[in-house]
This record gives structure tokens, sequence and C-alpha cells, in this order.
């Protein structure tokens, strides 16, 4: 830790610009040290290199990579140590944390406490609409919103209590946004992970690509590529877009207009982690026609990636404790949003929205001590997706993402450890950049 006659200097620092290696501000009014703690507390578990933080006379944090400390008659700080169950432990004694050592794990991390009030959110935070379901998309069809849901057997409404064809397989379905309602458990997923929706406008048709992998056997890789399509979202038809290829998650979107350092094509494909595949069918079949393009990996974490296209530029929602936005037109260099993670672990991911009917199924599927104590659970933000690329200007922005432990047990009383959640905006996907 640093010491008190630095305390000025450092956060005068902190205040005119952020340090290469640390963190940008959380910016939030804090008036006490019990509201610094409990932001020390947020901060860390947010981040999977934290192990210990430090606060100093409730106007500032600094995150650390281990426990190790030494004895400091003179610190200012209170250390608090990480545990397992993401609780944390004060440190009793007059102690600081052992730079030397702690800097081999992670690089020291400092936040104001006391900052000024925040700049409005891009978009607003509306809530979870289920619990337990695995990655979602958002799309819209026909005027209408949906969601297109992967589901895994501990899913408490699984299509397999009803109908044999599901039991022990993982699937997907669609659902009515607004009422929650099921247009489809889609049989022709059944056994495939990893789904996700494009809908192509321009050819009137939804398109699905997931792998071939059973995720009520475990989550592992697939080694092809499989397509789903329909033209009404209930009638579906199957094909094999990419044979001989080893990926978890895919998506596809529409580029209108193809940057000049790319191979002609109509529609670009992401693979989890970072491969990409272009296609230039004119009559808009993607169940073959896909060629892989040479590309460098984006300065961001490669979970469950998604891909859209809009005003010139390809852009990659992913992310893994929080969503990254980044960019390119060429898929050698890349840039990464300044607003910095796109989604994050907030409060309101615990709340329940509007949408999807969950008002009425939360409590039995078990929400109800996840709502009290989002921070039990709501570790981690992935497996984000934003729509809708289809030029309509009015209409606003829709984000998905999982907001979830990450495959940890939640602390008790919470039982369930995922959600996923939905947040609206009024800006296009470049204002959100």
């Amino acid at each position: 830790m640093i010491t008190n006659m630095a305390i000025s200097a450092l956060v005068l620092l902190l205040l005119l610009a952020v340090a290469p290696n640390s963190h940008a501000f959380e910016l939030s009014k804090i008036s006490n040290q019990s509201e610094c703690i409990a932001k020390g507390k947020l901060l860390c578990n947010a981040d999977s290199n934290c192990h210990a933080y430090g606060v100093h006379s409730g106007n500032m944090i600094q995150l650390h990579g281990c426990n190790k400390t030494i004895p400091d008659p003179s610190s200012p700080w209170q250390i608090y140590s990480r545990q397992q169950d993401n609780t944390y432990v004060l440190i009793p004694g007059a102690i600081n944390v052992n730079e030397s050592e702690c800097a081999v794990h992670a690089t020291t991390m400092s936040h104001a406490c006391d900052d000024p009030p925040p700049s409005p959110e891009p978009y607003t935070v509306e809530g979870a609409v289920d619990v337990g379901t695995l990655e979602n998309s958002i799309m819209r069809w026909n005027g209408e919103m949906y969601l297109l849901e992967n589901i895994g057997c501990n899913y408490i409404d699984h299509a397999g209590h009803w109908d044999p064809q599901y039991a022990g397989n993982s699937y997907a379905r669609i659902r009515h946004l607004s009422t929650g309602n099921i247009v489809a458990n889609i049989s022709q997923t059944i056994g495939h992970a990893f789904v996700s929706a494009f809908t192509d406008y321009e050819n009137n048709r939804m398109w699905l690509f997931g792998i071939n992998q059973n995720r009520c056997h475990g989550t592992k890789r697939g080694n092809l590529v499989r397509s789903f399509w329909s033209s009404d979202l209930v009638s579906w038809e199957m094909a094999t877009a990419i044979p001989n290829f080893t990926t978890y998650n895919v998506e596809v979107t529409k580029v209108d207009t193809p940057s000049p350092a790319l191979p002609p094509h109509k529609y670009i494909m992401i693979l989890e982690s970072f491969y990409f595949m272009i296609n230039n069918n004119a009559d808009g079949n993607l169940t073959h026609g896909w060629t892989l393009i040479k590309s460098q990996n984006p300065p961001a974490p490669s979970g469950g990636p998604s891909i859209r296209w809009s005003e010139g530029y390809y852009y990659i929602i992913t992310g893994g404790h929080t969503v990254d936005l980044v960019r390119t037109q060429d898929f050698q260099t890349w840039e990464s949003s300044k607003r910095g993670p796109l989604i994050h672990p907030t409060p309101a991911d615990a709340q329940i929205s509007p949408y999807a009917g969950f008002n009425a199924s939360a409590d039995r599927k078990g929400f109800g001590p996840m709502k009290d104590h989002y921070e039990l659970w709501d570790w981690n933000s992935n497996d984000g997706d934003v729509c809708c690329m289809d030029g309509n200007t009015s209409a606003p922005s829709w984000l998905v993402w999982g907001a979830s432990t990450q495959g940890r047990a939640p602390t008790p009383p919470v039982k369930q450890g995922c959600v996923n959640a939905v947040g609206k905006g009024n800006m296009s996907l470049p204002e959100l950049f």
C-alpha cells in the first residue's frame, strides 16, 4: 500500500489521468467509510485477479492480486481478504499488503471513493427475464421482439418434463419478449449447444447456428457448425453449414458494405475463440460457402462472443467477467470502446424485468433470494448480444446478457447462479461504442 505522504499526490494524479495499467474510475458518490468498504467489495468481486483490497480513510480503494501482508505500524489502510465464497475478512493488526509479492499475481489497481456523479448509462438495465436458461440472443421479427434461448437439463421448465424427445437433451427455443409465450421448442436443435439467432431481413429468413454438443452431458466444443432456418419461426429445417471445425459459440451477421480489405462477402460469422468466416452467397443460403479469413485477435477476452456490422465497422461483443465492445474494419487492427465495459454486474440485474412474463414465474424459479442479494451471485456479465441492425433508427436498441456466478456455487441463501437480463436504450451500436 502507499504511504500517508503520497496519498494527496496520488489522488490528484488519479483524477488527472488513469494509469495505463489501472482500471477506469468507478464513478459514484461515497460519503463514509462503510460505503467505501462496500464499494471495494463490489470492485474486487468484479475482478477475477483481485484477492484482497484495502480502504484508506473512506477516500481510496486499492485492489491487489494476493492477500500477503507485512507489519506496518503506520499503515492507514484496512485490508480485506477475499474468501472462496466471495465474502471478505478484515485482516487484523497494523499491516500493509506486501506489494513485492502481490505484484507477481496482479498489478495494483486504485479507485477513488469520492468521485463526481456518473455520466448517464447509454442504456437502461431492465432486469432479469428468466432463471437458469443458458445463452440468449435477442432479435426483431416482423416488428416484434423475441428471445432465442438455449435450454439445459437443469432448467426448471425443460420440455423433457412433458415431451420425451427432449428428455436428457439440450435444445433451443424461441419466446416472445413481451409476453413470454413460447413460439417454438425447436426439435431440430435437440442435442445442440451455443445456438444463436440471426435475422436476415433481406431474405425474410430467421437463421440459427450452433454446434453438435449436448449441454446436458457437459460443456464441450463441437466439431461442426449446424444451421437451422425458418420463414415463420415455427417450421424449421436443418443442415450442416461448416464441417470439421472445433468451436464453442458462433454467431452470424449481415454485412451491407463489406470492407475493401477483405474478399467480397455478404455475411460474416464469428467462431469462438476469435475465428472469422465470410460468405458471399447471393441467394442468402448460409448452409454452405463459408471461408476462413486471416485475422488478429482483438484486445479483449474471448468468452461468448457475438458479431454485428454497422456503418462500415465489424463489432465484436465479447467478455468473461464484463462484456466488452471492440470493432475493426480489416480484422488486423482493433479499436476498444472508450466507454469501457459495455455491460457489467449491477444491482439492476437482480430486478424483475417487465418482459417475458417473468413476474409470474420468478418466485417459483427461485429468484426471490437472488433479488434480495445480488452480491451473492451476480459476479460476472457474459454472452452479450445487441439488436437490431435492421435500419430502423426509430426503434430502441436492445441488449441481452448472462448475469451469473459463471459456474461457481452462489453464496447461500441463494441457490440459483444465473439469469439472463435485458437492457434497452436509444443509441445505435456505433453510439454505444
